[in-house]
């Protein structure tokens, strides 16, 4: 809603408004009468006065009305015709980074595997007396100090730190030197699933058994919420392409990584570092997804207690950690010599409609999902 002199009326747009999002029309241009269109500002601003980071986002839309049958035929058409024919760009992955329960790198994630190593242990985080359930994922041996100053180590959530020491090796691996890109054309990508859980529960168990003063800590928020993670990141290398993180439960990486695939594809990006990152094992954490009935309570045989497509499944097993990778373009990857690992060829996403927090038995959202991505791949399921 727009008042008598054109600026948005946020009496009458309060209700059906977002926080620092805003619609502003643009008038008539007294140069080109045509070029009116619809501005769509997302500004975002976090971290404190010593760490800023803005992201923007906007969108220009065309008002239905202007398309007229001539408008549509004039001159501009042909370059609308020719963006929405052009070729999207192929994608490949060129680096890796894990921090796991069964190793802090790649190369000993790998060899763990596959000489069939269990990561799974009793949980010594907490004291989990009370508890349902009391083996977990942890990781071992992850040092903040290998990654950051000590007073920055302060700053982040475990989430955070883990994203970070990821995605650093993943840049690593993938030989990215930054200074010889266009780092206005790499962006950050992030999934977390919970955000900084550990700090939340921290500060709200000192504000609820100290003296009820606030006296919060000013990282608080930028510790908690989940797309801090894609913002550190970016700092840290000075990256500005696009920037932001995605939230779907489990499914949060990989949905990163779908998303940083389609904006390659676009043109949106020529590098995009993605992944995600979780560090909820703690008494909210444990006790939550215990709550949910989510988490398997096979104390007796922990390692296991992760048999997801078993009958006698009962439940997930908690974990820990990061995974990164680095996608980009093909043809940014042969510019620059990158070693390539895989190309993506087909993504694929859906929902069940089922149920809060559990799956559809017939497994009909992951069915879906799966034959999304075979169809755009073009390939057979036999294959």
């Amino acid at each position: 809603m727009y008042d008598s002199s054109g600026k948005p009326d946020l009496a009458t747009s309060a209700s059906t408004a977002y926080p620092a999002l805003w619609f502003r029309k643009r008038q008539k241009s007294p140069v080109n009468p045509q070029r009116r269109f619809i501005k769509t500002f997302l500004f975002q601003t976090i971290w404190s006065d010593e760490y800023q980071l803005a992201s923007f986002f906007v969108v220009l839309c065309r008002p239905v009305g202007e398309r007229t049958e001539s408008s549509i035929r004039s001159g501009s058409s042909a370059d609308i015709e020719a963006y929405m024919t052009k070729e999207l760009h192929r994608v490949v992955v060129t680096g890796m980074g894990a921090l796991t329960p069964l190793g802090n790198s790649v190369p000993e994630f790998w060899a763990n595997s596959i000489a069939g190593m269990n990561g799974i242990g009793l949980i010594t985080r907490f004291d989990t007396t009370h508890f349902k359930t009391k083996f977990a994922g942890e990781l071992k041996g992850f040092n903040p100090a290998d990654y950051f100053e000590r007073n920055d180590a302060r700053k982040f959530d475990l989430f955070t730190q883990y994203a970070v020491a990821a995605a650093d090796q993943a840049i690593a691996d993938g030989q990215l030197d930054f200074e010889k890109l266009n780092k206005n054309k790499i962006g950050v990508i992030w999934g977390s699933g919970n955000g900084g859980m550990q700090t939340f529960q921290d500060q709200l168990e000192e504000f609820f058994k100290g003296n009820k003063q606030p006296r919060f800590n000013p990282y608080f928020i930028p510790k908690i919420i989940a797309d801090i993670p894609s913002g550190v990141i970016s700092i840290r290398h000075g990256l500005r392409g696009l920037n932001f993180s995605v939230i779907s439960a489990c499914a949060s990486s990989n949905n990163a990584l779908i998303d940083a695939a389609n904006y390659i594809r676009l043109g949106k990006a020529d590098i995009i570092v993605c992944g995600g990152s979780e560090a909820p094992i703690n008494e909210s954490g444990v006790g939550g997804f215990n709550a949910a009935k989510a988490l398997s309570a096979n104390n007796e045989d922990y390692q296991h207690a992760s048999r997801p497509f078993d009958v006698k499944r009962d439940g997930f097993v908690m974990g820990e950690g990061a995974g990164a990778l680095i996608v980009e373009s093909l043809a940014s990857a042969q510019k620059r010599g990158a070693k390539i690992y895989a190309e993506v060829v087909g993504t694929g996403m859906a929902g069940d409609a089922y149920h809060l927090t559990g799956t559809h038995p017939d497994g009909e959202g992951a069915y879906l999902g799966m034959i999304d991505a075979i169809e755009e791949a073009g390939i057979d399921p036999s294959e």
